[in-house]
């Protein structure tokens, strides 16, 4: 549909400065396809919000806004609540958050995935009732059965490249790889 192609134009913030997005067009069919800009909810692709370097930081910070919403609402009924229902919670507002297209986050660096690190130690904080921010998280990870952020995005990774080898996986990308 030529009205509702979009042309997104992606790199370092010093390349795209010398190149200029205005020098840049594709013809589709009859229609001259100009960059978009990315302000405001533009650069929105399947609830993956994209920034022009490809840097991930409006996604996950959106991903962080919302989860600890969800968090914070369910604070408020904490009282009313049993620690098996808490994990339910949690892995169902929260953690399917966090998942959501998580494998595009495979090359970031720590410092950018801290920010959804900080959301899951406030999931695990909720369930089991911890105040005290010395306390070691992991026992506490294990006991939920639920994976810190980095195995989670390795464990996506993992799951998408054997579903792929099993044609398990969607036409579209079993169709990229050959086993000879």
């Amino acid at each position: 549909n030529e009205s509702k192609t979009e042309l997104l134009v992606i790199g370092k913030p010093l390349v795209l400065r010398e190149f200029g997005q205005n020098q840049i067009s594709v013809n589709f069919g009859s229609t001259e396809v100009m960059p978009t800009e990315c302000v405001g909810d533009n650069w929105k692709s399947l609830g993956v919000k994209l920034d022009p370097a490809l840097t991930m930081e409006r996604q996950l910070n959106n991903v962080k806004q919302k989860s600890m919403w969800a968090l914070t609402n369910l604070k408020r009924i904490r009282c009313y609540l049993d620690e098996s229902l808490k994990v339910m919670l949690v892995k169902q507002l929260v953690i399917s958050k966090l998942d959501h297209c998580n494998a595009l986050y495979v090359c970031l660096p720590m410092k950018s995935l801290k920010k959804l690190k900080s959301v899951l130690n406030a999931g695990i904080r909720f369930i089991y009732n911890i105040d005290d921010r010395d306390v070691d998280l992991l026992e506490y990870y294990k006991k939920a059965h639920i994976l810190p952020i980095e195995e989670r995005i390795s464990f996506k990774i993992c799951l998408l490249a054997y579903k792929v080898m099993y044609s398990q996986a969607p036409p579209y990308l079993s169709e990229l790889l050959q086993i000879d």
